[in-house]
């Protein structure tokens, strides 16, 4: 049995040959990649180098949020959108919105400071890694300044969200071939997570259903976009 077929069998409650052992090391590799630390027969490997090398199963449970195509790809973080490799769409802002992008750097941060101008008003945010963060090895970035700070936000979440276009991205994601590696599963990326019913066709409720960890986790970008929502039809 090859690694695909072998974590299949377990999924379906079978008998394997030998238990799947599928381990989580881009936190390790981030932190020692940065400080120039990594074993020497891993050096200039990347983790799926390191899995394929070792002979393990690669392990992709979440995208590389730090390791976009483009630095663009991750300047929306804040308001929970992202436009990576591994999404099968990508999406594209209403031509009456303006974007303002700074990076902001010194020796114990780096924040990527956006401002969104829309017609209704205007909102910023900012979100970054501080230096303990890349030191231990953190696979996503930090909101310092979330977008809804008083009730007048919403409405301007409300058009950014409302007037958004989702677009096709299946090149890129067909891509992403894994082989009999890996096996892929299901999940929502962040964007659909934050539109709720607004961006994916997932109901709030779906918002509700994990565990309290996960729903901390997720709920201020669902708040965003679905209060957005709620204040858009409202007002319309």
């Amino acid at each position: 049995m090859n690694h695909r077929e072998r974590i299949k069998a377990v999924f379906e409650g079978e008998t394997v040959d030998i238990i799947p052992w599928v381990p989580r090391i881009d936190l390790w590799h981030n932190a020692h990649a940065l400080a120039g630390t990594l074993p020497r027969k891993y050096e200039g490997m990347t983790v799926e180098d390191i899995h394929r090398a070792e002979g393990w199963p690669l392990h992709k449970v979440v995208p590389e949020y730090l390791k976009p195509e483009r630095p663009e790809d991750t300047h929306h973080r804040a308001i929970g959108l992202y436009d990576l490799k591994e999404y099968p769409f990508t999406f594209e802002f209403s031509s009456d919105v303006d974007i303002e992008v700074a990076l902001e750097s010194d020796e114990d941060e780096e924040m990527i400071h956006v401002v969104y101008h829309t017609p209704v008003g205007s909102v910023s945010v900012r979100h970054g890694l501080t230096a303990e963060m890349k030191k231990s090895g953190a696979s996503i970035s930090w909101v310092r300044e979330h977008a809804i700070k008083g009730p007048e936000d919403y409405k301007v979440l409300a058009h950014l969200f409302g007037n958004m276009t989702l677009k096709p991205a299946y090149e890129r994601y067909n891509a992403l071939r894994l082989g009999p590696c890996a096996l892929c599963l299901r999940s929502r990326p962040a964007a659909a997570k934050a539109g709720g019913g607004a961006i994916k066709g997932n109901t709030a409720l779906r918002l509700r259903s994990g565990p309290p960890r996960w729903r901390i986790g997720i709920m201020p970008y669902g708040l965003y976009s679905m209060q957005a929502m709620l204040y858009k039809r409202r007002s319309g």
